[in-house]
Parts: structure tokens; C-alpha cells; sequence
């Protein structure tokens, strides 16, 4: 598809005017268009309270009368007419005039949607709306339909927070503990019981607990999340130091008392997990060296068929850590923040149709995704949202896409400024696939300003704000861009007017991949993904001196051990971690880059299969948990969470 430029000037007509037919995005996007969803798939509130309840989200321009549909499904348990809601069905919502941001600061309340507090005893009902009919320039997003839960004020109501958990042994933490929702207004109980079914032993051996055992609820006002969860007393894990696999405790609800009732999840599975330890070069079948296996989670469990990119987020006020799991169907969400206790929260699925390539950064607690996918743009999604999954796994929405690209093999995010870099978009775009500036300093509302593609296309690519030894180029902004058959020094530090610093080659010339810098930013460390398979060596790694920006040079080059392809690979401090495909990851020394030394420190190989030259196995890798973790995420198997062996 190409992308056309009309300009037409009409003197009798006293203007200039302009059109962009874009059809690279996959779709022409009109000049005022507003998209209109609900603000969330789910939500909850107690009975009393009658808040939370969905609102409309909009984002985009509205210029002429426009309105959507809202409809009452009918499919939910709550009665309506008053009953336990009341709700006019259909109803049409007209959409004001004006711009609006897609954030809840411009969204629109739902008229006539009311909870009635009754005094009867009836658990969780639901209410569910669906979104339909929209109208002038309203189009529906994602998110069109919403199940709203009637949280009962007149029971409390009990269960554990979910069916399964686990942890370490030598953690002994994430233990199952009791949600409770609604008012407690006279004594209650509930029993917990070991059912005896679970494969640890109890008495002290592996774990300690007494069954059954009643539970008191104490009066007051619960509202279903862990800040007012209740502890199960009496349970704790004993860490004995034998290897033993993952061991499982069983427990259940029953018999409450007084105003609390029990709700859907009245059985729980404790799993004690060892962490499996990279012994005499094996980890279960895995060839390891120095590196320990903490967890897997399969790409089944994602209902996905492959997976490709990976990055990670540290929670700045909880600091939790979570992988953002690359699929071909879309991106998971995994909490890995308790070693082993890998939590999967859910899923964004991909923003038009599955592709084998997807990517992910990060800035300002948000993801910045894009994938090859034709019209996928680039999805944005807020991280906090993670902090309150309650049920999981959860379906998420995007909350908001960009796009003015359509699909981008890469994106590259400099965080000091606040800029998202889409590389690899079509080659026939303005561009020429090369690379596209855009402003994410408010993460919701990307701006496009520009672009450069004087390069051609861009695989993959680097943004720095230099601070390396080349004082010409000290603050400015550098990127480094791997272009299919070179590199592309590029100072991008004006976006009106981007200036090629230099260009580079190199023999045997298979394809310019991707790199990265050392700290210092001195050494450009580059892999060359089909040089393996093109020339016959052994995995082939490329360090040029970027001492002097406009003449970088040819410094050093590792081989590895394997005939495996080498993919992506990222620099922390005195290590290079390497995705080297088949051989899995590899971690390098190179603490003494600078005299051309190069040594291979350790690996886990997550494809045991064979270490030959194809594209299976590891895709990436994130190394840079402060809590020491790695997380993989292997093409054919999904996440594998690793760590340094003590």
C-alpha cells in the first residue's frame, strides 16, 4: 500500500487545502472521529455504596451530533425495574461536541443506571450493558460490553482470594488468606479444613497447620480486596533444604456462622515450590551453567501459539515486579515479584489480528506496544491497572492506540525525554520504514512529530542521551539503528532536523539485527542474525569503538560455542545477555571489552532440543529486576523466570 500526499490550492476558495490519505495505518482515520467504550470489562462495588459503576470512555474529536446505544443484555443474575437496579434499555447517549482525551477526566457518566440497596440476603448478582449503534463520528473501541457486580451489604460474604497459590519454600509467604466482602454485623465463622489431599506433609515436616480450625470474622465493613483480607492463623511453611519438586496443600471452607455466607471460591491449592537448582549442568532436562530455574509459566497457559518479545516493570510504589510477556496474540502480564510466585494477571490482546512479531517498552508506568499485525499502531496500557486484579486472568483493553503507523516491527522509548521511536514500519511509509518520533510525555495521548528515513528501513534500534567519550555529541540525542545491511549513527537530538552522524558496515554481512550500548557508551555490542546460517559460524557477536561517533570501528568480535543464531541482546554493567535462539540465553563477561576479551560467564538453555541454526527457542530477554531475576521468554515454550545460582 502507498501513502499519498494531495495538496490542492483553491484561490477562488481563499484556502490551502491538505489530505493525508494514510492507508498504511491499515485504515483511513478521519479528521474528527471519537471512539467510545466502557471504562473497564468488570466491575464491583458494594450494594450500599452503588459507585465504581461504569462510565464511558472517548477519546478522539467530536464536530457534529453523534450518539451511541446502551443496552441491557438481560444476562446478568441482578433484577432490574427497581428491584435491585433500575436502568432505561436502550437508551441513547448523545456525545457533546468537544475533544476528548480517552481518560476518565473526559468521560461520560451512564444516565438512569442506579443500584437499589435492599435488605435481602442474595451474594453477588450481576448487571451487564453492551455498547451498539453509534452514530455521526462515534466508533466503538475495544471494550463494548461491561459486567457490573452487586457486592450483598446484608451478608458477608467469604472465600479464598483465589483457587491456587504458591511460593518458595525457603520464602514461606503468599499464603492463601480469606477475602471478605459486605458488612459483618453480628458474630460469624467459618471453618477451614486441611482436606488432606494435598501431596506435602503435614505435622511440621513441610508445612504446620491446625484441622480443622474456626475462623472468626469480626464485625465491620469489608470491601473484598486485601486491605481487608484476614490471615489464616497457624499456617506456615517449613523450609527442610531437601530438593522435592513442587509439593501441594489443600484446603477448604465451610460451615459459616452468622451473617457471612461462602462464595464461589471455597477451595484453595497451596503449591511449595524448591527453588530447582542448576546441578552438575542440568536443570530438569535443561542444560544450565550458573544460572537457577525459578519458574515456568507454558505458552498454553496463555492460550497463545508462540512467543517473541519481553520486557519488565518494577512497580514504583509497591515495587512488585512483572514481566510483560510477548505473544503472538497478544501481551501477558505475569507478576514475578516473589521469586517463584509467578501470578499470570492476564492478557491485552493484539490490537487487530495475530503476528508471529510483537514489542514492548516501557515509560511512565505504561506499555508502549506495537507488532507487525497489519493496522495494529501502537497500543499504550497503563501497569497500575495491575495492581488490582482481583480475579485472574484477566481480559484487558488497551487505554488508548496509536495510529498514525500501522504495523512496526520494533519500538525503542528513551525515557530521560519522554520519546517513543516505532521502527520498522512499511517500507513505502514516509519513513521508508525507518524510524518515526513521537511524543509520549503524557503516556494516553501520543503525538507524532516526525520521523526519519534517510537509512531506509530500521530492524531494530537504540536511543540514548549520550554521555560517552565522543565530547561533540555530549547531551545530544544518538540513535543507533540496525539497518538490515548496516548500522546508522543518527543524532536525532531536533526532530525538525535529523542529522546522520555516520554509517557503518562490516564482513560477512548476513543481517544487521540489533545492538547495544555498553554503560560507558563506548562499545556498540551488535548481533547478526543470519550471518550463522549465511557463513557457517559458530554464534557471532560484533563489538565496534564508538569512541569517535562520525568513525566508529571495528573493535572486537566474540564466537560462541554453538552454531545457534544470536537474536537480542542487552547490557547490565559488566554482563552482555544474550538470546542466542536454540542455545538459549547466554550471559557474557565483558569486563574487559576494552583489551577485546570476551568470555562466556554462563547459559540456561530453555530449547534442549538442539543448539542448530534456526529460529526456534529464546526470542529475549529483561535482566534488569533490581531483585536479581531474568526473565526469558523462549518461542516455543513461553516465560521462564531464572536467576544467578547463590
Amino acid at each position: 500500500m502507498t501513502k499519498t500526499f494531495i495538496c490542492i490550492t483553491l484561490a477562488a476558495l481563499f484556502f490551502l487545502g491538505c489530505s493525508n490519505d494514510d492507508s498504511g495505518d491499515g485504515g483511513t482515520m478521519e479528521d474528527n472521529t471519537v471512539t467510545i467504550e466502557f471504562s473497564q470489562q468488570s466491575g464491583a462495588d458494594l450494594e450500599m455504596n452503588s459507585g465504581n459503576l461504569p462510565v464511558l470512555l472517548l477519546a478522539g474529536t467530536v464536530s457534529e451530533p453523534s450518539t451511541v446505544t446502551i443496552s441491557d443484555t438481560g444476562t446478568g443474575s441482578a433484577t432490574g425495574g427497581g428491584v435491585d437496579y433500575s436502568f432505561e434499555s436502550p437508551q441513547t447517549i448523545t456525545i457533546p461536541t468537544g475533544s476528548y482525551s480517552g481518560s476518565l477526566a473526559t468521560a461520560i457518566a451512564i444516565p438512569t443506571l442506579s443500584i437499589v440497596d435492599d435488605n435481602d440476603i442474595e451474594g453477588t448478582e450481576t448487571i451487564v450493558l453492551a455498547l451498539s449503534d453509534p452514530t455521526g463520528e462515534a466508533i466503538l473501541g475495544n471494550t463494548n460490553t461491561t459486567n457490573y457486580q452487586i457486592l450483598d451489604d446484608e451478608a458477608a460474604l467469604v472465600q479464598f482470594s483465589q483457587a491456587t497459590f504458591f511460593d518458595q519454600e525457603r520464602n514461606g509467604g503468599n499464603l492463601p488468606f480469606l477475602l471478605v466482602t459486605g458488612i459483618v454485623s453480628e458474630p460469624s465463622t467459618v471453618t477451614i479444613s486441611d482436606t488432606g489431599t494435598g501431596s506435602a506433609t503435614g505435622g511440621g515436616v513441610d508445612y504446620s497447620f491446625e484441622s480443622p480450625q474456626t475462623i472468626t470474622v469480626p464485625i465491620g465493613t469489608y470491601d473484598g480486596t486485601s486491605n481487608s483480607a484476614i490471615a489464616i492463623p497457624g499456617l506456615t511453611i517449613v523450609d527442610d533444604a531437601m530438593t522435592e519438586g513442587i509439593e501441594t496443600i489443600a484446603l477448604n471452607l465451610s460451615e459459616a456462622t452468622g451473617n457471612a455466607i461462602l462464595e464461589s471460591e471455597t477451595t484453595t491449592t497451596y503449591e511449595i515450590r524448591d527453588v530447582i537448582p542448576c546441578e552438575n549442568g542440568m536443570v530438569n532436562n535443561f542444560s544450565c551453567n550458573g544460572y537457577d530455574l525459578l519458574g515456568q509459566v507454558s505458552l498454553s497457559t496463555f492460550s497463545a501459539s508462540s512467543g517473541n518479545d519481553i520486557w519488565g516493570w518494577t512497580d514504583p510504589t509497591t515495587a512488585k515486579e512483572y514481566a510483560l510477556v510477548g505473544l503472538d496474540d497478544g501481551t501477558a502480564f505475569v507478576d514475578v515479584s516473589d521469586d517463584e510466585n509467578l501470578v499470570y494477571l492476564g492478557k491485552l490482546p493484539t490490537a487487530t489480528v495475530s503476528s508471529t512479531w510483537r514489542d514492548i517498552k516501557v515509560y511512565q508506568n505504561h506499555a508502549f506496544i506495537v507488532s507487525e499485525a497489519a493496522g495494529h499502531g501502537m497500543q499504550v496500557f497503563d501497569l497500575t491497572r495491575l495492581r488490582s486484579v482481583i480475579d485472574p486472568p484477566e481480559t484487558f483493553s488497551a487505554d488508548t492506540r496509536y495510529t498514525n503507523i500501522g504495523n512496526a516491527h520494533n519500538i525503542v522509548i528513551n525515557e530521560e525525554i519522554g520519546y517513543a521511536y516505532p521502527v520498522g514500519t512499511q517500507r513505502n511509509d514516509a519513513f521508508n520504514g525507518g524510524v518515526h518520533f513521537v511524543n509520549i510525555q503524557n503516556p494516553t495521548n501520543p503525538v507524532g512529530v516526525g520521523g526519519y528515513g534517510n537509512n531506509g528501513y530500521t530492524h531494530d534500534a537504540q536511543v540514548v542521551t549520550y554521555n560517552g567519550p565522543d565530547m561533540d555529541y555530549a547531551g545530544r540525542e544518538i540513535l543507533v539503528g540496525a539497518n538490515e545491511t548496516q548500522i546508522a549513527i543518527v543524532d536525532i537530538t531536533s526532530k525538525t532536523n535529523p542529522t546522520e552522524v555516520a554509517t557503518l558496515s562490516y564482513g560477512n554481512l548476513g543481517y544487521t539485527h540489533q545492538g547495544w550500548f555498553t554503560d560507558d557508551h563506548r562499545y556498540y555490542i551488535l548481533g547478526d542474525e543470519l550471518d550463522e546460517i549465511n557463513f557457517g559460524f559458530n554464534s557471532r557477536t560484533l563489538v565496534f569503538d564508538l569512541s569517535d561517533l562520525e568513525n566508529p570501528i571495528i573493535h572486537t568480535t566474540y564466537t560462541g560455542p554453538t552454531s545457534a543464531i544470536d537474536h537480542n541482546g542487552y547490557v547490565l554493567g559488566n554482563e552482555f545477555f544474550l538470546s542466542n535462539y536454540t542455545a538459549g540465553i547466554r550471559v557474557l563477561d565483558i569486563s574487559a571489552i576494552s583489551s577485546g576479551t570476551i568470555t562466556e560467564k554462563g547459559h540456561f538453555d530453555t530449547y534442549p532440543s538442539n543448539d542448530t541454526p534456526s529460529f526456534d527457542g529464546v526470542w529475549s530477554v529483561y535482566p534488569y529486576f533490581d531483585s536479581g531475576k531474568i526473565i526469558v521468554n523462549d518461542i516455543n515454550s513461553g516465560l521462564f523466570v531464572i536467576r544467578e545460582s547463590d
